[in-house]
């Protein structure tokens, strides 16, 4: 068992990004969990990595997203971190729902569903694998950019510092 199955995957008391965050990170573990059950774990190696790298992504993206949203310098990256979560979210959420679907028992109403299903599922798992390395990639370069942003800032904010007490204190 990996360590990601024993995350709770409901989020009932979770707010505002931390919950959006959570939620998607608690899809990519449902995922996880369904495909592994369904002993179609081998087949879908890389969509698995992909989610295990998604999840720990999502983990730093969350400390990050609390310590530089208050920052009014850093809301505008803030808020586009938020947004590839929830392309993230939305992703993870459609797959999940045609997982589901295929491993709902058998009746008259879902059989052509599930057998359409069936013959598209590994396309539609590496166009899922495709997508979120694309987004794994914003997220990596947003948060890099918002770390960057800050660093500068910090260093900035620095010299000036430096600068002054230099300026204020003439020999």
């Amino acid at each position: 068992m990996h360590f990601l199955f024993d995350m709770p995957t409901t989020v009932a008391f979770a707010f505002g990004s931390f919950g959006d965050i959570l939620a998607t990170a608690g899809l990519a573990v449902q995922i996880i969990k369904a495909l592994c059950d369904r002993g179609e774990s081998s087949r879908n190696q890389l969509l698995l990595q992909e989610l295990r790298s998604l999840f720990d992504l999502l983990v730093s993206t969350e400390e990050v997203i609390r310590l530089y949203e208050p920052r009014p310098t850093c809301q505008r990256l803030v808020a586009t971190l938020k947004g590839e979560v929830l392309k993230c979210r939305s992703l993870l959420s459609d797959f999940l729902s045609h997982v589901n679907e295929s491993r709902r028992p058998l009746d008259s109403t879902n059989f052509l569903r599930r057998v359409a299903w069936a013959m598209r599922e590994s396309e539609e798992a590496a166009s899922l694998r495709t997508e979120l390395a694309s987004r794994h990639a914003n997220l990596t370069v947003q948060l890099l950019l918002l770390r960057s942003l800050f660093t500068f800032r910090v260093n900035f904010d620095l010299l000036k510092w430096l600068l002054h007490i230099i300026q204020s204190h003439p020999e």
